[in-house]
């Protein structure tokens, strides 16, 4: 495991559920082994979901919940954010 069950309750603790995304793109570990052990954290409901999808759909600005229609293209507004120089 990467952080460990330890770790990862600490930092999902310090920085919020608000502020975590859940990711399975790094190659380096196993990506259901990393969520089986993110899951049996057992976090509130609601804390859970925005870890592990909420915030994700709230960064791309997309509600996943909606399906499109048969031919109707998929489109997202990412949230404004201030650009740095």
């Amino acid at each position: 495991k990467f952080l460990g069950r330890r770790r990862t309750r600490e930092l999902c603790e310090i920085y919020g559920a608000d502020r975590i995304l859940f990711g399975s793109d790094f190659p380096m570990w196993n990506p259901s082994e990393e969520f089986e052990m993110f899951e049996s954290l057992d976090f509130p409901k609601a804390d859970f979901e925005k870890m592990t999808w909420h915030n994700a759909e709230r960064f791309i600005g997309m509600d996943i919940r909606q399906k499109p229609f048969r031919g109707q293209a998929i489109t997202f507004s990412p949230p404004h954010t201030k650009r740095r120089r």
